[in-house]
């Protein structure tokens, strides 16, 4: 990457707080387990809705995605560089792939939507230096967007005590 001005950087720190934003819900979260992930249709007057049951697994993992979402928001890009923020955006891209699997295809639509924003925004962030920081701000913003469609989602999973 080439060489990034404190004023620039100080905007790329900005606009990944939007991104971190989404974990940074007031809403905490208890992990507890059940041995098996199941969905239970039911039906309403309004059509039909899906209980999701959460494995041991995917409880951890929903509570790790949280955790690497808030550990970015509190990346010190001016004190220590965007290998820094490169490094937490990879942590939640890595949590966000372990949750991929231990949801098996559960919510894969709102997991797949975060994951390709967070490649866009790691892709923008690689480029700030050619680019400029128009495409990482709107990046983030997209980011933001999907992680809390994502984390809304996960809201949904019951995880209980087997």
């Amino acid at each position: 990457m080439g060489h990034v001005g404190r004023p620039a950087l100080s905007v790329l720190a900005v606009a990944l707080l939007m991104v971190a934003g989404c974990g940074s819900s007031s809403k905490s979260s208890s992990t507890t387990t059940v041995t098996t992930a199941t969905t239970s249709p039911g039906t309403t007057s309004g059509g039909s809705t899906t209980t999701i049951v959460g494995t041991a697994e995917l409880c951890a993992d929903r509570t790790a995605l949280r955790q690497s979402i808030q550990d970015l928001e509190h990346v010190q890009v001016i004190t220590n560089g965007t290998s820094a923020l490169e490094d937490a955006l990879n942590k939640v891209k890595d949590n966000v792939d372990a949750l991929k699997q231990s949801a098996h295809g559960v919510l894969q639509q709102p997991t797949q939507e975060f994951e390709d924003s967070l490649s866009t925004l790691e892709s923008s962030i690689k480029n700030v230096g050619s680019d400029g920081i128009s495409p990482v701000v709107s990046a983030a913003q997209d980011a933001a967007e999907k992680g809390d469609a994502l984390l809304s989602a996960l809201d949904a999973v019951k995880c209980t005590n087997s």
